[in-house]
């Protein structure tokens, strides 16, 4: 930054929380090193990342028993770059195999309709695990090492180091008291925040590496701790002014930081003359919490795997913090400073890349599993098929050559995972009742998960069977074998559905129409921009149309005309009203939203409340009134990110 002056101001910053950690750390050599800890050592990481998952389950009152060690494999790109254009968003689906986990898993005595309990939330042994449509998938990944070897850089350090112990000064004690137990965990005492989640004894590059969220925006209460160690006056300044409830204050934290979400290691390298002791870092830094994935598949069809789909979060942002913050207001209405500042802010581009998404991309081409259709079209050879080129000659008698090909095989990706209750989104007890589904983008996984699950349903009440499941959602069936072609009185009577459902089909000719009145309608609004580029799960979602599991599915291609940009909200106002008030308002069926919160939600909503004025000759008040009432009836769920 130049030579700036320097000052040792002791000013005292109003609301500061107070360090009152100490770190205990130790120097070890590299014997001790390899037995003690470190993210070589992969025993260690996959104890620090159990405990780590095991902590978050504690902390939402789920199961304390261990994750599941679930093995990826397959990934597989939905999306293709048929148009040249390298900005598109990419979009991975990634196919988790639980241990231990059988096809006859699903045959379990506990109910789908207690999403509520806990008790088959996770287990160790990974065969009583029983997820649910609607559920997701907690998945804890580390930061990147880059991000961490910055860090570790900025702060002076090696990473080498090893914390043996924490001591909390609290100011109720007459002295010093250790932190630390026979299980290695920090326990929380008194004041400050919760330390559970650094697992001890651990080397300080770890910590950052496993234990700590570094790469998340921070808090005004982070850059307030941050500009009191500042020696430089304006460093201090600068920070401060971004913690301000001033228009400029406000308006610099929301593009600085917010919008440019600047990692941890980028704002100590900007801001030079910031001091921060690795005490007082510890205790302000939140900590690094797992990533949530809805599960896109069915345990009624994929009882032993777990299926997502998420799309690679890479973007690029101006340098932020290359214009002075005074400038910020002073710029609004002079269009050749706008210019002038967005010339500067473009000489440093940032990549910013999300953490959890780019991880498992990485680690699964690292591997070579990653499947692309696209360029199997095409005759290339993607990632991960092949190791060698098709004309190079292979000694498959070379035992030796053989031995050292599989020692340089990475090892198979295991993720410690557990499973999120999906709450009040999840496919609907009430089978008579109608469904409508809106998930443009990576929202439709939980709804192709739905339709496997009511795939199932439909099969089991077309046979009269259960067809392997012991109770479904809402209605419980005992196990009937596969030899069983007959329903005695006591189960016609216990199952009257599948009943009459058995006594109106025949064995070898029996459609899913002859269901109507039985299991409600279907309807499944998407959103994309082009067919031939990110149609996730095109063909699967066509197919579950034309055998009936789903009545109508309405795809919006919103770069297909250049002309006009076509919206999920669009279909619904102009091809579906008066199937959708149908559906919703005279047969009471339920509504479930899945994907961007931040305007892809409110316009859904608003369409909805649109439909129900126009079709059933309501005011505005009262058509938004009937719909705040499907939302406290739970006949109207979202599952929303922004």
């Amino acid at each position: 930054r130049g030579v700036g002056r320097t000052t040792t101001s002791k000013t005292n910053i109003r609301g500061l929380p107070k360090c009152n950690i100490k770190l205990r750390l130790a120097v070890l050599d590299a014997d001790d090193l390899n037995n003690i800890h470190v993210s070589r050592n992969k025993g260690l990481v996959s104890r620090l990342q159990s405990h780590l998952v095991k902590k978050e389950q504690e902390r939402q009152g789920l199961s304390p028993d261990a994750p599941f060690n679930a093995r990826v494999k397959r990934a597989k790109l939905l999306t293709t770059n048929i148009d040249g254009n390298n900005h598109h968003r990419h979009v991975l689906h990634l196919e988790m195999a639980l241990p231990g986990a059988s096809s006859s898993s699903f045959s379990s005595t506990t109910t789908h309709d207690s999403r509520s309990s806990s008790s088959s939330s996770s287990s160790g042994g990974g065969s009583n695990m029983l997820y649910l449509p609607g559920d997701s998938v907690g998945i804890h990944c580390p930061n990147e090492m880059q991000q961490v070897d910055r860090l570790l850089k900025r702060l002076n350090l090696t990473g080498n180091e090893v914390i043996t112990d924490i001591i909390r000064n609290d100011e109720d004690m007459k002295r010093p008291t250790p932190i630390s137990s026979s299980s290695s965990v920090l326990r929380q005492r008194r004041g400050g925040r919760d330390l559970s989640h650094i697992f001890l004894p651990i080397s300080v590059r770890d910590m950052f590496l496993y234990c700590l969220d570094i790469t998340s925006p921070p808090k005004k209460s982070v850059l307030r701790v941050l500009a009191s160690h500042c020696t430089d006056s304006r460093d201090k300044d600068y920070l401060l002014s971004l913690c301000k409830m001033t228009p400029i204050g406000r308006e610099g934290y929301a593009k600085h930081i917010v919008k440019a979400r600047p990692p941890l290691s980028e704002i100590l390298e900007r801001f030079s003359s910031c001091k921060i002791p690795l005490d007082h870092l510890v205790q302000v830094i939140p900590p690094l919490l797992p990533r949530y994935y809805s599960i896109a598949s069915s345990p009624s069809t994929h009882p032993t795997d777990i299926h997502v789909a998420f799309s690679l979060v890479r973007y690029d942002v101006d340098d932020p913090f290359s214009t002075p913050l005074s400038s910020l207001s002073s710029t609004k209405n002079d269009v050749a400073a706008q210019v002038k500042e967005k010339l500067s802010s473009q000489r440093r581009r940032r990549r910013r890349s999300g953490l959890c998404t780019n991880f498992l991309y990485k680690e699964c081409s690292m591997r070579g599993i990653v499947e692309n259709d696209y360029l199997k079209k095409l005759g290339v050879r993607s990632n991960g098929e092949g190791d060698r080129d098709d004309d190079s000659e292979v000694n498959h008698n070379d035992k030796s050559s053989s031995r050292r090909t599989k020692e340089l095989e990475p090892p198979p990706l295991i993720l410690p995972i557990f499973i999120r209750r999906g709450g009040d989104f999840g496919y609907p007890s009430e089978i008579g009742r109608p469904i409508v589904m809106v998930g443009p983008g990576t929202g439709v996984a939980p709804f192709r998960g739905f339709l496997h699950y009511r795939s199932y349903q439909i099969k089991a009440l077309i046979s009269g069977k259960a067809l392997g499941v012991g109770e479904w959602r809402g209605m419980d069936f005992q196990h009937l074998d596969d030899e069983d072609s007959e329903t005695d009185e006591d189960e016609r009577i216990a199952y009257p559905a599948a009943a009459a459902a058995s006594e109106n089909s025949s064995s070898d000719n029996t459609n899913q129409r002859e269901l109507d009145g039985i299991i409600g309608e279907a309807m499944l609004f998407f959103g994309c921009q082009k067919k031939n580029r990110d149609f996730l799960y095109g063909k699967e979602l066509e197919a579950f149309e034309s055998d009936s599991t789903l009545d109508k599915l309405h795809v919006a291609f919103s770069r297909e005309k250049e002309d006009k940009k076509t919206y999920v909200q669009h279909l619904m106002l102009e091809l579906a009203a008066q199937e959708i008030y149908r559906m919703l308002v005279q047969k009471e069926g339920y509504l479930f939203v899945c994907g961007d919160g931040t305007r892809m939600a409110k316009d859904v909503m608003n369409t909805v409340i649109k439909i129900v004025e126009q079709e059933g000759k309501l005011t505005h008040a009262e058509a938004k009134s009937y719909v705040v009432e499907m939302l406290k009836k739970k006949r109207y769920v979202q599952d929303i990110w922004s």
